[in-house]
């Protein structure tokens, strides 16, 4: 967009946060002009990309909801990692593989990078992406991150914006 891009040039000694479903435009954008036009700003500002969240094929909510047991009683027993409504850790990676090469282009002193799915995949259980833990459900529908969810990437972001002030005090 280039009036954003206009808007974004004016920039100076900010925080920037990228973030998207870089797969939806990565085979149809210029990636050339996305690098460098990061890149271009990181040059004035702080710059902090947060990599692809994963995503599921269902609704999360609705699926953990059919999951559970009928017995109100044996919910608590059954919310065990073992039954845990997942995802596919392989597929994840190989749906952004071409997001994770383009984002890994990107080069600067000023540039961050968040790994949302160090959080969510292969940590619980190995090879798989969680959805929910046995209190928390992360995701309201296939892509979209509930508040608990958000919290979780929101840490992670709060810590790089921290040491970014630790580094300019």
């Amino acid at each position: 967009n280039l009036e954003l891009n206009q808007i974004l040039q004016k920039e100076k000694n900010s925080i920037l946060i990228f973030m998207g479903r870089y797969k939806n435009f990565v085979n149809n954008y210029n990636k050339k002009y996305f690098i460098n036009g990061i890149e271009k700003l990181s040059r004035n500002n702080k710059i902090i990309i947060i990599y692809p969240l994963p995503e599921s094929d269902f609704h999360v909510p609705e699926k953990l909801f059919k999951s559970l047991p009928k017995n109100k009683n044996l919910i608590n027993n059954y919310l065990i990692s073992e039954n845990y409504v997942t995802t596919s850790y392989e597929k994840f990676k190989i749906l952004n593989e071409d997001s994770f090469k383009l984002l890994d282009k990107i080069s600067g002193d000023n540039i961050l990078r968040i790994y949302p799915h160090k959080i969510f995949c292969n940590t619980a259980i190995k090879n798989k992406c969680i959805t929910h833990d046995d209190k928390s459900v992360f995701y309201r529908d296939t892509v979209h991150l509930t508040s608990k969810g958000a919290n979780l990437v929101n840490k992670l972001i709060i810590k790089e914006v921290e040491k970014i002030e630790l580094k300019s005090n």
